[in-house]
């Protein structure tokens, strides 16, 4: 269960939390996921979302940063007294201080409004990948040829020894490439990200989250 300390087995991850008192946001998050195949629930604030957290045990938190009555910040907080959930902070304040300060707080990632559907989608996968692979196993990656190598605590990517120029949401794609490679079918679409794919915009509350 999510609430415990321990992760659960990869194919297990498929129910996620969404904190977020924007309700038409939060309704857009849940189609895309909901589509991709995850189970969803939603909480439209703070309070509400550690109950549902503490009683339905989801396997990944998507929560908004300024909301009524408890922010975010204590929310994620709270979280971390008992579970190391994954738990990915949405908010349309991209600055660097907030990201730090989710990050110091526990947060896995962070992901600033507005996003596209795939990249969302992406970083939830890379999430999730990262949470059920062993500590020893998160520092590197490299292909059996030694042609391609992933400086997974770094986020870098080297092809024959020469560092790449990636942005964030290819290195994503990148890992979720890696990760899957054993699957016997997958949807190619899942790794491609338009920047003309907008899910979420910038908040309606006047861009105070």
């Amino acid at each position: 269960m999510g609430i415990l300390k321990g992760r659960k087995n990869l194919m297990a991850y498929d129910k996620i939390l969404i904190i977020d008192d924007d309700l038409d946001a939060a309704r857009l998050i849940r189609l895309r996921l909901e589509k991709a195949g995850y189970s969803v629930l939603e909480a439209a604030n703070g309070i509400a979302g550690l109950t549902r957290f503490y009683t339905d045990h989801p396997d990944l938190v998507l929560l908004d940063v300024i909301m009524p009555n408890m922010d975010g910040w204590e929310v994620c907080r709270r979280i971390r007294e008992v579970s190391n959930v994954p738990i990915i902070m949405l908010t349309a304040r991209g600055d660097e201080v907030d990201k730090v300060r989710g990050l110091n707080l526990g947060a896995d990632d962070y992901v600033s409004k507005p996003f596209g559907s795939q990249e969302l989608l992406a970083r939830v996968r890379s999430v999730l990948h990262r949470a059920q692979m062993p500590a020893l196993q998160r520092t590197s990656w490299e292909d059996p040829d030694k042609t391609v190598r992933i400086e997974l605590h770094k986020q870098e990517v080297y092809v024959k020894g020469k560092k790449m120029i990636v942005s964030p949401l290819e290195y994503l794609t990148i890992v979720n490439l890696v990760m899957q490679a054993n699957s016997s079918v997958e949807d190619p679409s899942q790794h491609y990200t338009s920047s003309t794919d907008p899910l979420v915009e910038g908040d309606k509350k006047g861009q105070t989250s």
